[in-house]
Parts: structure tokens; sequence; C-alpha cells
């Protein structure tokens, strides 16, 4: 695992920078109150992660919508929020699966290839 992160490490800070500017642009353009955790410390994680592992465009809203959901818990029951969770994990292991059997140059195919 250190080896396949290891050799993608010259791309996180550029990719986590971009969005991070991406996200402080659009606080810096927000008129009225400002909610940090909302507008910036939920909003930047996911589009780094999803980046990091190429994830396709077309699923990024529902892997931002279902990680949103578990990792702010507020505002939903318990089990609705396991229900967004285990939906990110069934996403996640459908993409490592057909990685696995179909690699790319990409964080998850690094590390379903990579030899123990």
């Amino acid at each position: 695992m250190a080896r396949a992160l290891d050799g993608r490490r010259h791309t996180f800070r550029p990719l986590t920078e971009a969005v991070v500017e991406r996200h402080l642009d659009l606080m810096r353009q927000w008129d009225g109150p400002l909610d940090l955790v909302a507008g910036f410390a939920l909003a930047v994680p996911l589009p780094v992660i999803s980046q990091l592992l190429r994830l396709p465009p077309e699923d990024q809203e529902r892997f931002y919508d279902n990680g949103t959901a578990e990792l702010i818990r507020i505002g939903i029951s318990a089990d609705n929020a396991n229900e967004h969770a285990k939906a990110a994990l069934d996403y996640l292991a459908e993409v490592v699966h057909t990685r696995s059997r179909a690699p790319r140059d990409d964080l998850i195919s690094d590390l379903v290839t990579s030899p123990s």
C-alpha cells in the first residue's frame, strides 16, 4: 500500500490545492453569513478523494451525497446515515472490483494490483 501511495504522492498536493482554491473562491464570492463547516470543511475532502481515486464525474454527486451524509450525521437518523455509508462502500467496492479486472492509471488500480 505504501508503494502505491508513494508513487502517486506527487499528484496529491496539486489536486488538493486546486480544490481548496476553488472553494476559497466560492467563499470569497459568498454574500452573507458563511458556514465554514458546510462551505469548506465538508466541501473539500470528498472532491479531493474522488479526484485522487479518479472516480467518474457522473458518479461524483452520488459519492458526495452518500459521503457527506455519513460525515455530518446532522439532521438524519442513524439508520439513514448507515444506509448512506453502506451505499458509499458498495459503490467503492464496485469500483475496486472493476479496476482489479481492468486496471487503469489511478490509485485504486495501483492498490489492487500492487504486490503485497
